[in-house]
């Protein structure tokens, strides 16, 4: 019940967090794409530090909090696969492409570059 409890407060602080950033970035452009990218990059970065981190110390309840719940709420998978259907109704193609290879790509590297940090 207390990683439950962990998993929900956390992904209420990383919701909020998200919501911040993109607002953030929606005051300096209005290509809602750049928050998506920069939210689930940071996130991949932050969680593969994490799991690096996790395989030195057992602390289920902060993996709960942390990697679970506020990661999990900051970062947005749906909101990746709206704005891909979005760009390939628009005809986006060269930015579809080039969204997906940054996204996935980038979140492969980062959550690497994170996971090396920590071990």
């Amino acid at each position: 019940m207390v990683d439950l409890l962990m998993v929900a407060i956390g992904g209420a602080v990383g919701a909020a967090a998200r919501y911040a950033v993109g607002q953030a970035i929606a005051r300096r452009t209005s290509d809602t794409y750049y928050a998506t990218l920069i939210v689930n990059l940071s996130g991949s970065l932050l969680l593969g530090m994490m799991v690096g981190a996790s395989l030195q110390v057992e602390q289920q309840a902060l993996y709960a909090l942390l990697g679970i719940g506020l990661i999990g709420g900051f970062t947005t998978y749906s909101t990746l696969m709206v704005q891909t259907v979005m760009m390939a109704q628009q005809r986006s193609y060269r930015s579809l492409l080039l969204y997906l290879m940054y996204t996935f790509a980038g979140g492969l590297l980062l959550a690497g570059i994170g996971f090396s940090m920590m071990i």
